[in-house]
């Protein structure tokens, strides 16, 4: 494994850079409050540290169409903020722990996944977050008072993953695979699952050999363009964080089912829980047929080329200091 510790600017702004982006830039939060922005840019191998005052203190969760999703380290505070502009849009009080059925759940949202439906300047935009490891939904509509609790559990399955693909909400179930479309049901304040079915059979991602049933997976939904990809990456043991390999699958909606892909040809995958992404490598000037993922408890960025199965660790942030919180991909709009 090879480690590119990039180069750096340190100039303390109060606004994001200014920078004609060609893909999206890696957001950092560093500092004993919060108080370091560090945006890394990929296509540069760089990053930039900014000190944004609304940002200070805060949690970042999501990224959706410039704004960003973040949450007060110290209370139950919420809201939405476009760093360019510094509009805000406040949200309901995101708890620490909910009252779901006759259990109570403590919720870790920076391993929680979270979904727009609509971009956040529109009043009908949802967003959802999936949590306790798919178990757990909150949601809400931009204007309301708090968040619908609900159970991610649908028979035997539970959403694992979501994105919006073509204006439609779509799932990852597991353990069945399956592909499903999420509604939002206003009169019932409830979240529909309904999984994708052609002439009795399901659209479902296929499964990994039963002899290897001791490594972990996780998958992304993600849009490539006009293709709707799930990507699966693969952990080489249960409990171990080294990632072993990915394995694509392009989702075919008009036949309803999935189909696995060599390779990305010209196209590069950006993962984080709080945003997944797609570009074309020789726009965005990044490494082709490749994905740039992040872990959880991980400052650094990891590059993966599928082509013959390298990792790289890219050096994101600042080595000084270990107080850093968080990691999403932010396109600015």
């Amino acid at each position: 494994m090879e480690e590119d510790q990039g180069d750096h600017e340190v100039i303390y702004y109060s606004f994001p850079p200014i920078y004609n982006q060609t893909c999206p830039w890696l957001l950092i939060f560093q500092g004993e409050h919060f108080e370091k922005h560090i945006f890394y840019s990929v296509d540069e191998n760089r990053y930039y540290s900014r000190t944004i005052p609304e940002m200070r203190r805060k949690y970042l969760l999501a990224s959706s169409h410039g704004w960003l999703l973040l949450a007060d380290c110290f209370k139950d505070d919420c809201f939405l903020l476009n760093p360019q502009s510094k509009e805000k849009i406040q949200l309901p009080l995101l708890k620490s722990k909910y009252q779901l059925e006759e259990r109570t759940v403590i919720v870790d949202y920076r391993k929680a996944k979270f979904v727009f439906s609509k971009p956040p300047t529109d009043p009908e935009c949802h967003i959802l977050l999936i949590c306790d490891l798919g178990r757990l939904l909150l949601f809400c509509k931009l204007g309301d008072e708090k968040f619908t609790v609900q159970s991610a559990t649908f028979g035997n399955d539970h959403i694992s993953t979501a994105l919006v693909f073509q204006g439609k909400v779509y799932a990852l179930l597991k353990p069945s695979y399956k592909i499903a479309t999420i509604d939002f049901n206003a009169a019932d304040s409830a979240i529909e699952v309904q999984p994708l079915i052609k002439d009795g059979r399901p659209c479902a991602v296929p499964r990994r050999p039963s002899v290897l049933s001791s490594q972990h997976f996780e998958e992304y939904l993600v849009e490539s363009f006009d293709e709707l990809l799930c990507i699966r990456k693969i952990y080489s043991a249960f409990f171990a964080k080294e990632v072993s390999d990915f394995e694509i699958f392009r989702v075919d909606l008009c036949n309803m089912e999935c189909e696995v892909l060599d390779a990305l040809g010209e196209r590069t995958i950006f993962l984080s829980n709080g945003m997944s992404y797609s570009t074309i490598a020789a726009i965005s000037r990044t490494v082709r047929n490749s994905v740039y993922y992040t872990e959880t408890g991980e400052k650094n960025l990891f590059l993966y080329e599928l082509e013959d199965r390298s990792k790289t660790i890219l050096q994101a942030c600042p080595n000084e200091g270990s107080d850093w919180l968080g990691q999403c991909w932010v396109l600015m709009h």
